[in-house]
């Protein structure tokens, strides 16, 4: 029966999730790309999924930027970029947006998560303003 309510919340929820997830993806796209942070496929969006791709090789590639981002408690995946060619030195970063938008977190709140990001991605200390952000959304919206 547990299972059962789960199937049911989860599918009353499903379509509405999945469209928040792309546009907040979207939004973070254009944010960081509003902050200097050079974001892949801006010509088509950012994505039309639930995720974007960074390019951060002007910040020391994507192993460095995403140490940097953990160590401010952001947690992202580094990630081959189209010209890469030493999988160990790739360029970007993966930054997906599903976890997030099941916490309520809308576009006005993702463009304070683009700017906590983009500090921390040039170097900055971002922690407490990231628990901040994060202890805003603590309750599931999506479920």
């Amino acid at each position: 029966p547990a299972l059962l309510v789960a199937i049911r919340e989860m599918r009353q929820h499903a379509a509405a999730y999945a469209t928040q997830v792309v546009h907040n993806a979207q939004s973070l796209g254009q944010a960081l790309d509003d902050e200097g942070i050079r974001v892949e496929a801006r010509d088509f969006g950012y994505t039309a999924s639930h995720q974007i791709a960074v390019n951060v090789a002007a910040y020391g590639g994507g192993v460095p930027v995403a140490q940097r981002l953990e160590a401010n408690d952001i947690i992202v995946n580094y990630n081959l970029l189209p010209g890469d060619t030493e999988p160990r030195n790739p360029s970007g970063l993966r930054i997906g947006v599903q976890e997030m938008t099941r916490y309520g977190m809308r576009e006005d709140a993702i463009q304070q998560l683009a700017g906590l990001l983009a500090d921390a991605i040039k170097g900055k200390t971002v922690t407490a303003a990231v628990h901040a952000l994060r202890a805003a959304y603590s309750t599931l919206q999506y479920v």
